[in-house]
Order: structure tokens, then sequence, then C-alpha cells
């Protein structure tokens, strides 16, 4: 080998020790970002199943958030009032084998609308706001990592309550606030009833109904007392029997207890209509509560 390949060799040689070490180095500064991430950037359970909710008011909020730790078998135990300039609070707390698991629910309330955190003051649990000695740190991956046999009781609490009170939330959206009825009629136009229902419901005039009771006491919704208004004045009752035969089965008759809702199909003579009118009658009073709906 004369001196000249031995001088390309040592060139080959300096180049290649270069290269790698610059690979190793993004390498190590790749993984080193990595972790960097993963160590910083899980979110502890507070994070995940903290609630922002911009269309509910402080009160109703608050009374969500009692009613949520009532419907998973606490006692509610102390109540502080959320208003603007300071935060409410909602204390519960349920017996368990032998021992006391309390909780609490604290709502906070913005401009933006309002803030709510669950929270257990057990001891054992250690996702807490006094959590566990022996774990302090619970990752989403941790989260996701429990078996059905060894779940943390907070993991429980705060998930089911975020599950709850979001759906009592979305509930309240649709339906108004606690404490009334909610009637909707809905007319299908011709070509979505029948494309719904097929071709034997070209001579029906096809209307959905959703009835919502949020009062404490009992309805009975009756169908016959659902018409349907013309221009002209008259009232239209619901078909019925062999007339409806052949199409889904209409919406029936029934006692709506407290927060019970129902929905279905009525179908009325084909014809023009403007609007629906009707009343469901309250169980102990005998009361009508009437309803009327514009098309």
């Amino acid at each position: 080998m004369n001196g000249n390949n031995i001088r390309w060799l040592g060139l080959w040689s300096v180049l290649l020790i270069v290269m790698t070490g610059c690979a190793a180095a993004r390498t190590a500064r790749s993984a080193g970002s990595s972790r960097s991430s993963n160590s910083a950037g899980s979110p502890s359970l507070a994070e995940i199943y903290a609630i922002s909710n911009s269309y509910l008011s402080c009160q109703q909020a608050q009374q969500l958030a009692y009613r949520t730790v009532e419907r998973m078998g606490y006692t509610v135990t102390a109540l502080t009032q959320a208003r603007q300039e300071h935060a409410g609070i909602v204390k519960a707390e349920r017996h368990s084998r032998g021992r006391v698991e309390p909780v609490r629910v604290t709502v906070r309330c913005k401009d933006s609308g309002v803030e709510v955190d669950a929270a257990s003051l057990s001891s054992l649990d250690v996702a807490s706001d006094n959590p566990h000695p022996l774990v302090t740190v619970y990752s989403v991956r941790s989260a996701q990592s429990l078996t059905e046999n060894r779940p943390p009781p907070t993991t429980y609490f705060r998930r089911a309550f975020y599950s709850l009170f979001n759906g009592l939330a979305v509930h309240a959206k649709q339906y108004g606030p606690e404490g009334q009825l909610h009637v909707n009629v809905r007319p299908f136009q011709k070509v979505e009833a029948e494309l719904e229902f097929g071709p034997q419901a070209a001579n029906v005039f096809v209307v959905t109904v959703e009835v919502s009771n949020l009062t404490p006491q009992t309805y009975v919704f009756d169908t016959e007392h659902v018409v349907l208004l013309t221009e002209e004045g008259p009232q239209v009752k619901a078909l019925k029997g062999k007339d409806v035969a052949l199409l889904t089965r209409p919406l029936v008759s029934q006692a709506l207890a407290s927060r019970v809702t129902t929905r279905g199909y009525l179908y009325y003579p084909a014809g023009e209509y403007v609007g629906a009118q009707g009343y469901l009658t309250e169980v102990d009073s005998q009361e009508r509560a009437g309803f009327r709906i514009d098309f």
C-alpha cells in the first residue's frame, strides 16, 4: 500500500468516527427529550377529570354536584353555596366495609363558566388532595394500566363523578332546568318519512314526540291528548289500529315517573298542520300541564 492510499484511509477513518459520534449525540438528545416529555407531560387524574362547563350557572352546577354524589351513594354532610367571589363546597360521605369514605366537590364560578373538581378525602386514595405517602404521582399511563381487581378508590370516584355529572349536564342543557316538563313534537318531511318508514308512510303525517319529566311528581302522558292543529281550527287526533299496522309501533300512553324520558312516533291523517298541542296530568293532584308547539 503506497503513501497516498494510507493518507486516504486515515481521512476516511476520521470521517467515520466523526459521523458516528454525531449520530450517537443525536440519538442521546432524542432519547433525553423523549424521557423529559414522558416524565413531565403526563397529566394527573385531577387534570384528566376536571370539569369545565360554559352553559351551567353556579346554582345549576352545585345542584348537579349535589345530585351526582347522592346518586353515587353518598350522603351530603356539609354545603357551602357557590358564588362568583368564592367557591362552593359539597362534602359527603358513605360507609363501606366498616369505614367512612369522605369526598369533597368544589364548584368555582367564573365569567367563562363553572369549574368543578371532585376529590376523595380518604387517606387510602392515591390521587386525592392528600395522597397516600407511598404514591404521590399518578399518571395517565398508570391509570390506564389498572386492572378491574385493583383500582385505587379515587380513580373510581373521580371517573364516576365526571361521567355522571357531565351526563346530567347534557340532559339539563337539552331539556331545561330541574322542576319542569319538557315536550317536543317534530313533524317529519314527506320524503324523510318515506325514507324512514317506506312507501306505507305516503298517506300519513308522521311526528316524533319526546317527553321528559324533570319534576319530582309523576305525570300521565296520554297520546289521545296530543292533537295536531290546522289553519282552519279543527284538532286532529292520532291514527290507531289498522291505519298504522304496517308502520313502526306508535308511542303508547304511559305514566312518567320523576326524571323519566320517553320518545317515539305518532301518525296522523295526511294533511297540512300548523302545530301541536296537548297536556299531561299530574297523578296526585290531577292538575293538567299543557303545551303548544308551532311547526
